[in-house]
């Protein structure tokens, strides 16, 4: 119960997502982006989260980043924190 309440817990409630060590780089290489970002733990979509999108055929799902950051404050984020979110 406690993992659903945390990935669903709402986007201004766990606003960044620098806080997390995540699943690790082995699990997530075996996933598309479709199950990646299903496993991304909660953070604001407008720190570049995907969401999926169901196709007009009801059937292919693909996971899209609505409204990209600005790339300068992606660069400044790599500057400070050493990664490209904070």
């Amino acid at each position: 119960r406690r993992a659903i309440f945390y990935r669903f817990t709402m986007p201004n409630h766990a606003y960044a997502r620098g806080y997390t060590d995540g699943w690790g780089d082995e699990l997530l290489a075996t996933c598309d982006d479709a199950q990646r970002s299903v496993l991304e733990p909660p953070y604001a979509p407008r720190i570049n989260r995907a969401t999926l999108r169901v196709g007009e055929d009801g059937e292919t799902v693909t996971a899209e980043v609505g409204a990209p950051r600005d790339e300068a404050k992606v660069e400044f984020d790599r500057q400070v924190f050493g990664r490209p979110f904070f």
